[in-house]
């Protein structure tokens, strides 16, 4: 496998750490709206 550019692993590292990111923001986000639900049923039974 050839050694890419160095820019282009930089890049390829920082899409990586952007995915991560957006999953760990993702599942924050997916906890709170659990909590938030099991909590009221009011407003957060369509994100449910």
């Amino acid at each position: 496998m050839p050694l890419l550019p160095p820019l282009l692993q930089w890049l390829v590292q920082l899409m990586l750490l952007l995915e991560l990111l957006v999953s760990v923001i993702l599942g924050v986000i997916g906890q709170t709206a659990l909590a938030l639900c099991s909590r009221k049923h009011f407003n957060f039974a369509l994100v449910c």
